[in-house]
């Protein structure tokens, strides 16, 4: 009831306030009648002294003198409520006497539309009926709901029926497609164990670990994608992510290898075919640089990735853009994971360093981003242009490395 009456008053104010230009509209129309009918006069004038200096009747520097009058004088009637001498500030003055009593009707049309609104839900609205008890709203279908409220109801039943199966498998892609990757890896877990194995479980659970890791394929999750990929080989989402995991882990020729077998699973001007595309072509151009991979390696040495920067470019996002939300996020970290791992501390690539940290500021990992400024602050130390360059990009993504 104190909400309703409030919320009549405060229409009743916003009514006022919109109908007080009608009041002053009165008043400012008759000031500027006499304001126009001022410049009139004056500009008549200066045509009678022009008039009278034709015909001899005013000398030049008596026409100089009443130009410099009049002219004054109509400037000072042009400006908006000049009043400069007592005649105006009297004529000023009556204008809103004029119109006083002008606008009375709309204010009393004003109080009457929230008063007539407060009657009529005071005679068929419940102002005393209270709100809809919570279990009556949690009863609304799951199809109307956000996902934030999806995810809080769901959470609201695990958290009294923690082993719910349904609830976990429910869950765990939400919070998956929200990036909450360490809740979704827990939700993945709680599904497998409660409701069984399932390549669709086992694939949530690998990219929720990969996303986890910034992109990394650990062997966790390689081992879950293997597993996936031998149940249903003409998984694609599975082998293409066993060739990234055979690219960090540096075996070049078999991820190569791996991503020519996939180019014929894609239809042509696919996002998925242009993803597969550019990481066949970089590994190709990287094996062309001649740098080692794990199976010609030394068997007991860690086999290093090419250490040519790269990271997200135009056509990674492109080809992003048709993967399903959880498929892309594990993309993109991946190949940012790449160019940091590729950067490391020391290197001296101006364009990497910043194509580094603007993907963490994309991803919204600002302290990552921090990090990574830092790093090349450091590396690029004794290089002022590289260092002036750093920052302008910096400061550009509202970034400062203290």
């Amino acid at each position: 009831m104190i909400f309703s009456i409030g919320a009549a008053l405060l229409a009743a104010a916003v009514v006022v306030a919109v109908t007080w230009p009608l009041h002053r509209g009165r008043a400012a129309d008759a000031e500027a009648e006499t304001v126009a009918a001022d410049v009139n006069v004056y500009r008549d004038q200066l045509d009678e002294i022009e008039s009278d200096l034709a015909r001899g009747v005013l000398t030049e520097a008596d026409a100089a003198s009443a130009r410099v009058e009049v002219s004054r004088r109509l400037l000072n009637a042009s400006k908006p409520h000049a009043l400069d001498t007592d005649a105006d500030v009297a004529k000023a003055a009556d204008a809103p006497n004029r119109s006083a009593g002008t606008p009375g009707w709309a204010f009393a049309a004003a109080a009457i539309i929230p008063a007539t609104a407060l009657g009529v839900y005071l005679w068929l609205g419940s102002p005393t009926a209270p709100d809809q008890p919570r279990s009556a709203r949690l009863s609304v279908p799951l199809d109307r709901l956000s996902p934030q409220e999806l995810i809080a109801r769901v959470e609201a039943r695990l958290q009294a029926q923690p082993d719910d199966g349904r609830g976990w498998d429910l869950i765990a892609p939400l919070y998956l497609r929200q990036a909450r990757f360490g809740d979704a890896v827990t939700a993945f877990r709680n599904g497998i164990r409660l409701n069984g194995a399932s390549p669709e479980r086992a694939k949530g659970l690998a990219d929720s670990i990969v996303g986890a890791n910034r992109g990394r394929v650990t062997d966790q999750a390689l081992a879950l994608y293997e597993a996936v990929a031998k149940d249903d080989p003409n998984r694609f989402d599975a082998a293409f992510w066993i060739a990234i995991a055979k690219e960090q882990r540096g075996d070049l020729k078999g991820a190569a290898a791996d991503y020519a077998l996939l180019l014929p699973r894609t239809q042509q001007g696919t996002r998925g075919r242009a993803a597969v595309e550019e990481r066949l072509a970089f590994v190709r151009s990287a094996i062309g640089t001649g740098k080692p991979d794990a199976k010609t390696a030394d068997p007991n040495a860690k086999a290093a990735p090419p250490k040519t920067a790269t990271g997200p470019t135009e056509d990674d996002v492109k080809a992003a853009e048709g993967m399903a939300p959880e498929d892309r996020s594990a993309m993109i970290r991946g190949m940012v994971a790449r160019l940091d791992e590729r950067l490391g501390d020391a290197s001296t690539d101006l364009d990497g360093w910043q194509r580094l940290v603007r993907a963490y500021m994309v991803l919204g990992e600002r302290d990552q981003a921090r990090a990574a400024l830092q790093r090349a602050e450091k590396a690029l130390r004794g290089n002022a242009q590289a260092l002036a360059a750093l920052k302008r990009s910096a400061e550009a993504l509202g970034l400062t490395s203290s």
